[in-house]
């Protein structure tokens, strides 16, 4: 169903909907939409050895072959890893039989659909049902998830329905058919019922598209240099590699995690989006490389304790710039810049900030630039009198500015730069924002390119500090043009590191508090803003 909005857009809604088209026309849907009920009845137990499934009702394999699910005429569904012949888990959804059965691409998750009709969507390892939805009158005649994992649609001989895996909402409810294939891009859709064969293309929103998968707090993201590909890291050290223009998660895994917040750990993306480089932080640091398509580690090695910052030097290369002690007894930190590609130790190539003596207690705060050209560092803990902010080109180790920073105290400093390492603000009783070409200092801010900026210097994010704490907020905003700030709901101010541009400038990636990472097609938006008014776009994304 097209709705009112640019066709090629979708309608702006906070959880962008699909709508399918066909050869036989358009479904038309009703505009009721349901939100499904989280079962707390089901439950799993881990299966004795030897179990013998009898009377089977459907079978379905894993994306690779390596997991098979095989449900029977009791309604039990076994998992079993095909190598090793090796049960995984039992689960039940009787007291009905089961007449289909789907995995996700990740191997997360089963759909499981049953002869009354219902389709239960459960977690793989340890199981447990994570929704279920009476959907059909009849038996659930197939299934299918989305390439990208986002959706699962299901259908019986005449409907058809599509849910939000993530919320478990309905998204889409009509006649149909049952699903039998995604084409590899997630854009069309082969389907069939009693009426006959239909092949559709699933019409989706490119404004806005959420990347869900992380269970926590999103700390850092970055993007690859080919504006494709995107790396995001948690609370938790989970890692999760994404394609932007297909919505897809191309790699996941718990990344080693080092005995410090895992603020303190960096990631990259090589230029060709293909490796991805990791380091932990932490009393020993451990970093590795790994193959995203392949999803195997090309190399790991410890370093001693020191908090990280990575950025991509060509397609097999990457830069670690570290705060470490030049040996386990020293109180000052120093700043050295270490090489990171496949087959080579992470040697030091140069000291990039010596360390002082008189400094104690670690230090504040410390960045790169997107581009790697330039890297900032505010400390030490102590003594007070000496805490100092240092901005420093990391090709030749010169210096661009140095400046006193006032602490009442060793928890309270903080200090950025921005992304075209142009200025800098030091906060604390009274922010001081200063001209890192100039040498000159102000009590108000620039006009432009304190906060993350497009490359493109078309489109920023300020952070507005309103009257009150529920009042304030990001604002992603026009540099030009006069149009409306957007005030970017949900997000957390004590990580810009978790909103960035794309080089390119095309996309803005930017995590909420709950792990969900928004990718803003920023020339899609661009075209919403000069067709729409401003307050037509969702309040629970957007405030005009």
């Amino acid at each position: 169903m097209r709705g009112t909005n640019d066709p090629q857009l979708g309608p702006l809604t906070p959880d962008p909907s699909p709508r399918i088209t066909g050869a036989r026309g358009e479904q038309s849907l009703p505009d009721l939409r349901l939100r499904a009920e989280r079962s707390l009845a089901g439950q799993s137990t881990p299966p004795s050895s030897g179990v013998l499934v009898e009377q089977p009702t459907a079978a379905a394999f894993n994306r690779d072959a390596a997991k098979l699910a095989v449900a029977d005429l009791a309604g039990h569904v076994t998992l079993l890893e095909t190598a090793g012949k090796k049960v995984i888990y039992l689960i039940s959804s009787e007291p009905f039989p089961v007449n289909a059965l789907a995995w996700s691409p990740d191997s997360r998750l089963v759909a499981v659909g049953t002869r009354d009709g219902s389709v239960q969507l459960w977690r793989a390892e340890p199981s447990m049902v994570l929704h279920q939805w009476p959907a059909f009158s009849a038996e659930v005649t197939a299934m299918q998830f989305s390439p990208n994992g986002r959706w699962l649609l299901a259908g019986s001989r005449q409907d058809s329905t599509l849910w939000d895996v993530a919320t478990g909402e309905e998204l889409i409810a009509g006649p149909g058919g049952a699903p039998w294939g995604f084409s590899n891009d997630g854009r069309w859709l082969a389907a069939a019922g009693i009426k006959g064969a239909m092949f559709c293309e699933l019409v989706v929103p490119r404004a806005l598209v959420h990347l869900r998968g992380h269970l926590s707090k999103v700390v850092q993201i970055a993007w690859s240099k080919d504006n494709r590909h995107l790396v995001s890291f948690d609370k938790s050290f989970d890692v999760r590699v994404w394609d932007a223009h297909a919505g897809l998660a191309l790699d996941a895994f718990r990344a080693p995690p080092g005995d410090f917040y895992a603020e303190n750990a960096a990631i990259a993306l090589s230029d060709d989006g293909r490796l991805m480089a990791y380091a932990s932080g932490g009393m020993k640091s451990t970093v590795l490389i790994r193959d995203i398509s392949k999803h195997v580690q090309l190399g790991a090695w410890e370093l001693p304790k020191g908090c990280e910052k990575l950025i991509s030097i060509g397609p097999r290369q990457f830069l670690l710039v570290r705060e470490e002690r030049t040996s386990e007894d020293a109180q000052a930190l120093r700043t050295v810049v270490r090489e990171l590609k496949p087959g080579h130790p992470p040697d030091i190539t140069r000291i990039l900030r010596p360390a002082r003596n008189g400094d104690e207690a670690g230090f504040f705060k410390a960045g790169l630039t997107p581009d790697g050209r330039y890297h900032f560092w505010m400390g030490p803990r102590r003594p007070h009198e000496n805490c100092r902010v240092e901005v420093r080109e990391v090709a030749t180790g010169d210096m661009r500015l140095v400046v006193p920073a006032e602490t009442s105290n060793e928890n309270d400093g903080n200090a950025h730069l921005s992304s075209d390492g142009r200025y800098l603000i030091v906060n604390g009783e009274s922010d001081v924002f200063w001209d890192v070409q100039e040498g000159t200092t102000s009590s108000s801010p620039p006009s432009r390119g304190l906060w993350p900026c497009s490359a493109d210097t078309r489109w920023r994010l300020v952070y507005d500090r309103g009257e009150w704490p529920a009042h304030s907020g990001w604002l992603l905003s026009e540099v030009s043009g006069g149009r409306s700030q957007i005030c970017l709901r949900g997000l957390d101010a004590g990580h810009p590191e978790a909103m960035t541009f794309s080089f390119d400038s095309r996309y803005l990636a930017c995590a909420d508090q709950g792990g969900t990472i928004t990718l803003v097609d920023l020339p899609a938006l661009q075209h919403v803003l000069s067709k729409s008014d401003a307050s037509l776009l969702p309040q629970q994304i957007f405030q005009k």
